[in-house]
């Protein structure tokens, strides 16, 4: 036997409004959830405005190069790298806002590292969720970064394990124009007068890391990677004389000296070419050693130890290896800008057996001038926070 219940009109009327209640609810809810979720996308979106802006900002203290006292003093540069950094938040944020904690500076010093810290406030507009009590039109957004510029001025890493005669650095201001630097070894560029070297012929100029073997495979590597942790002989004066200085830097060259490098024997340069072609263009570090127009005798040892007596930030715009050369076309940047001489590859080195590099002396990291040391290419951009 069924039953039959009749509704009263009142109660239809309760079911209605219960309806109705849930479906405000449900499309308030459904609001709230899409402007959340649209206020997270604008808060991942600032961080990244955040993150580029410092780091773009940083970049421009990196082009200037110096120390950080002297680049934080400079109005010009603080206020470059201000509008770069407003620039890089507007790209991607449009109507984000920097955000300067320390104003009038972006940049401060904290030690010998220079900081840029960058916050970026972004509302998020609100839709349908405007109906809840107390909800504004917008979401607040707030992100930060803080981009760190590292100086060196003994240390380096990834330091490339070839030599550069001393005698061969361009003097003036840098960054200089592009250089082209021979390797005379076995190659047929003539020997710099200042850089014959009497206790180690053949490739005089071809090191590899400590540890890193002699073998064709191991020196490649080092190449691409450079060494780690290799530091310029410390306690150097300017006061030395000539043989002084010779007796001292190669006294600081035990088994496994950080200050040194190890000999390199390879006998194919021709087999390096494809990792020099990942430098093209690029900054990085290449050791100094003491020359006959600074030591008496050279630096290196008889044993094949190289100490670093200084340190050079160089761009990589060509090679010759002994019939291996780099792309004619210099690539972009310093080497196009400074190329004063119309080097090419083929210009700089006419013999095909000839060794040598295309090279930006951006600057020289010396123990004995630290205060006017330019450090632009082993300095290093990234973000802490």
């Amino acid at each position: 036997m069924r039953v039959l219940v009749k509704r009263t009109a009142s109660e239809d009327g309760i079911v209605a409004v219960v309806v109705a209640v849930s479906c405000a609810f449900l499309l308030v809810l459904g609001a709230m959830v899409v402007d959340l979720g649209q206020a997270y996308v604008n808060k991942r979106d600032a961080q990244n405005a955040a993150d580029a802006g410092a780091l773009a900002a940083a970049s421009v203290f990196k082009e200037e190069g110096g120390l950080c006292a002297t680049l934080v003093g400079n109005s010009t540069l603080q206020t470059k790298a201000k509008t770069a950094a407003e620039a890089i938040v507007q790209k991607n944020l449009p109507g984000g806002t920097p955000v300067f904690p320390h104003s009038p500076k972006i940049a401060v010093c904290d030690g010998d590292t220079l900081e840029v810290e960058l916050g970026v406030s972004y509302d998020s507009p609100v839709g349908l969720g405007q109906v809840v009590p107390g909800q504004g039109d917008t979401i607040n957004v707030d992100r930060s970064a803080t981009a760190a510029l590292s100086r060196a001025q003994a240390a380096v890493g990834s330091l490339r394990p070839w030599m550069v005669c001393g005698a061969q650095i361009p003097t003036g201001t840098f960054p200089s124009n592009v250089t082209p630097v021979g390797l005379p070894g076995n190659g047929h560029i003539p020997s710099d007068p200042d850089c014959v070297n009497p206790n180690k012929p053949g490739d005089w100029w071809r090191t590899t890391c400590f540890n890193g073997g002699g073998s064709h495979g191991e020196t490649y590597n080092n190449i691409i990677n450079g060494c780690e942790e290799v530091t310029i002989v410390p306690g150097q004066t300017a006061t030395h004389t000539p043989a002084e200085r010779s007796t001292y830097l190669r006294s600081k060259c035990g088994p496994e000296s950080t200050y040194c490098l190890a000999d390199d024997t390879g006998r194919d340069v021709k087999t390096m070419d494809k990792a020099w072609d990942t430098l093209l263009g690029k900054t990085f570090a290449m050791p100094i050693f003491c020359s006959d127009k600074d030591c008496s005798p050279t630096s290196v040892t008889k044993g094949g130890n190289w100490p670093v007596w200084k340190i050079a930030a160089v761009t990589l715009c060509g090679y010759a290896m002994k019939g291996k050369r780099s792309a004619t076309a210099l690539p972009a940047g310093d080497c196009t800008t400074r190329n004063a001489g119309s080097w090419t590859p083929m210009s700089a080195f006419g013999d095909k057996d000839d060794i040598g590099f295309l090279l930006v002396f951006q600057g020289i990291i010396d123990v004995n001038a630290p205060t006017t040391t330019i450090d632009t290419g082993t300095a290093s951009v990234r973000l802490v926070e």
